[in-house]
C-alpha cells in the first residue's frame, strides 16, 4: 500500500515534492496501488518510486524522472512520458496503449508482456531494453534506437520501423506481420545488423485492398540483413510469398507507381547481399528473372516512366543490366562527378579486363545531351587509360555531341529509344 506521507508530499505539489525528494534519497516512495488518472505531474522526480498497480492513465508526465521506478501492472494508457527519463523502469505486463513516449530515455527497461499498442515511441532510446512478449501492434518506432534489445516473441503487427536501428537485437519468434520497415518517402530504411530473427512470424496484409504499396515484410528495404540471422529455410520461402504477394491482383494499383521499378532494383540488391554469386539456391533464379522481366515490362508499357525517374534509380537500373551481362560493376559515390557514375569491367576473357566508365543523364525530351558532356568523358578516357565509354541518356544527343561522338569509336551512346530496347532484350 501507499506510504501515506509520501502520497501528502505529492498532493502539494511537483514543486515542493522536487524540493524534498533529493533530500530524502533514502527513502524509496511508495505510491503503489494509487489513482492518479489524468495527474499532471511534467517534470516531476519519480526516481526509485513504487508506482506498481496505480492508474496514471491520461497523466501528463513528460519530463519525467522516473529511473529506476517500478510501474509493473500499472495503467498508463495515453500518458504523455515525452523526454522522460526512464532508465531502468520496469513495465512488466504494464498497459501503455496510446501513450506518448517520443524521445524519451528507456534504456534497459523491463517492458516484459506489456501492452504497447499503438504507442508512440519514434526517437526514443530502447537500447538494452527488456520487451520480450510485449505486444506492440500499431505502436510508432520510427528512428527508436533498438540497439540489443530483446524483442523475442514481441507482436509488431503495423508497427513502423522505419529508420529504426536494431543492431544485436533479438527477434525470434516475434511477430512481424504488415510491419512497416520503410514507409517509402525517402525516409532511412530500418537497420538489422547482427539482428536474432529466427522463427519470426510474417503474413501478408489482412485485405490487399487496402494496401496501397505492397506492405508486405519487405526485407529488400533494410540494411544489415548480411549478418542477420535466419531460421533455416526461411529466406526461400520469404523471398517466394513475397513475390507471390506482389502479384496479388488486388495490388497491381501499387504498380502504377513510379516507385515500382526502384523497388524491383532494390529487391535484386538485397538477393545479391544474402547469397554469394555461386550460392544463390536454384529455386530463387526462376524469382530473380521474373522480377527483371517485370520490371522491364514495366517500362515498357510505360516509356514516359523514365523521365520521371530520379537520377540514382537510373544509375542502378543500367548497374543491373551489366551485370547482368556479366560485367562487374560499382556506382560511384553519390555525387556530381562528371562522367563518373559507374565503374565498370567488363571481362572479355580470364586475363583480359576492360575498364569502362559509365556516365547517366537523366534529361527530359526537350534537353539534349550537348557536345562539352562527350568532351569530359573523353578527357576522363585520356587520364585513366580507359578501354571503353557508354553514355546513356533518357532523352537524345546535340547534332554537335553526334559528331564528337562518332569520331571515337571508344564511346558507345545509348539514348533513350535505345535504353528501353535494351531493357526490353536485357531479361
Amino acid at each position: 500500500m501507499a506510504n501515506h506521507e509520501h502520497l501528502e508530499k505529492l498532493r502539494a505539489g511537483v514543486k515542493e515534492w522536487n524540493v524534498w525528494r533529493p533530500s530524502n534519497l533514502t527513502s524509496r516512495p511508495d505510491l503503489s496501488r494509487m489513482n492518479f488518472r489524468a495527474a499532471v505531474l511534467s517534470g516531476v522526480n519519480m526516481s526509485g518510486a513504487i508506482l506498481n498497480n496505480s492508474d496514471l492513465s491520461n497523466a501528463l508526465l513528460d519530463g519525467a524522472d522516473l529511473r529506476g521506478a517500478n510501474l509493473s501492472d500499472s495503467n498508463l494508457s495515453s500518458a504523455i512520458l515525452t523526454k522522460a527519463t526512464m532508465a531502468g523502469v520496469v513495465f512488466t505486463n504494464a498497459v501503455l496503449i496510446d501513450a506518448n513516449l517520443q524521445n524519451a530515455n528507456v534504456r534497459v527497461a523491463d517492458f516484459r508482456n506489456a501492452k504497447l499498442m499503438g504507442a508512440d515511441l519514434r526517437n526514443s532510446d530502447l537500447s538494452r531494453a527488456n520487451l520480450k512478449g510485449a505486444d506492440l501492434s500499431r505502436a510508432n518506432l520510427s528512428y527508436a534506437n533498438l540497439n540489443d534489445t530483446n524483442l523475442s516473441g514481441a507482436i509488431l503487427t503495423d508497427a513502423n520501423l522505419t529508420g529504426a536501428t536494431l543492431y544485436g537485437s533479438n527477434l525470434s519468434s516475434a511477430t512481424l506481420n504488415n510491419t512497416i520497415l520503410n514507409n517509402r518517402e525517402g525516409s532511412a530504411p530500418a537497420n538489422f545488423g547482427e539482428t536474432n530473427l529466427k522463427g519470426i512470424v510474417n503474413s501478408p496484409f489482412g485485405n490487399p485492398q487496402e494496401d496501397k504499396y505492397g506492405y508486405f515484410l519487405d526485407l529488400s528495404t533494410t540494411l544489415g540483413l548480411a549478418t542477420a540471422r535466419f531460421s533455416d529455410g526461411f529466406l526461400a520461402n520469404y523471398i517466394s510469398e513475397a513475390f507471390a504477394y506482389a502479384h496479388n491482383p488486388n495490388l497491381l494499383a501499387a504498380k502504377e507507381s513510379l516507385d515500382f521499378l526502384h523497388n524491383a532494383i532494390q529487391k535484386m540488391n538485397f538477393i545479391q547481399q544474402l547469397y554469394g554469386p555461386k550460392d544463390i539456391p536454384s529455386e530463387l533464379v526462376g524469382v530473380v528473372n521474373m522480377i527483371y522481366m517485370e520490371s522491364s515490362k514495366f517500362v515498357k508499357s510505360q516509356p514516359g516512366i523514365m523521365d520521371n525517374l530520379q537520377s540514382r534509380p537510373l544509375e542502378k537500373l543500367i548497374t543491373e543490366i551489366l551485370a547482368s551481362h556479366g560485367w562487374e560493376t560499382s556506382l560511384s559515390l553519390n555525387t556530381k562527378n562528371n562522367g563518373c557514375d559507374i565503374f565498370a569491367v567488363n571481362r572479355v576473357s580470364e586475363n583480359v579486363n576492360q575498364p569502362w566508365i559509365v556516365e547517366c543523364k537523366l534529361n527530359s525530351d526537350h534537353k539534349k545531351v550537348d557536345v562539352d558532356v562527350v568532351h569530359a568523358m573523353f578527357k576522363i578516357e585520356d587520364d585513366f587509360k580507359l578501354d571503353g565509354m557508354l553514355l546513356a541518356t533518357t532523352s537524345c544527343f546535340e547534332s554537335g555531341a553526334n559528331a564528337a561522338k562518332t569520331s571515337n569509336y571508344d564511346l558507345h551512346p545509348k539514348d533513350h529509344e535505345s535504353i528501353l530496347k535494351w531493357i526490353e532484350a536485357f531479361h
